[in-house]
């Protein structure tokens, strides 16, 4: 029971990261710093990012549907090589990506 309340601790760490990073685009949406898809009024679309329409709306799509589901599978399958190296390592690696091009974004937006 113990291990199992450690994964779920493990995947709420993970949501949070996640949706700091959602957070970081929609930001970019409201000051008109990336362009909102018509197809998309409310949040990025993870579930139906075939092809991102922007590099960091890719790393978003990426964290969430390869990084995120390696780690959730490593996790919950007890394989702590693909929890942490596979997983969290390349999660938080693309998390600082977002944040990266985010604060680009940003800085040329003042300009």
């Amino acid at each position: 029971m113990e291990k199992l309340m450690q994964r779920d601790a493990f995947v709420k760490k993970t949501d949070q990261l996640m949706a700091e990073a959602i957070q970081i685009v929609e930001t970019l949406y409201q000051k008109s710093l990336l362009a909102r898809p018509d197809v998309r009024p409310i949040s990025p679309d993870l579930l139906g990012l075939y092809s991102p329409p922007n590099p960091l709306e890719e790393k978003l799509w990426e964290m969430f549907l390869r990084h995120r589901i390696i780690l959730l599978h490593g996790a919950f399958h007890n394989n702590p090589d693909f929890t942490s190296n596979h997983g969290w390592v390349k999660l938080k690696a693309a998390y600082e990506d977002v944040r990266r091009m985010a604060q680009e974004l940003l800085h040329e937006g003042v300009k």
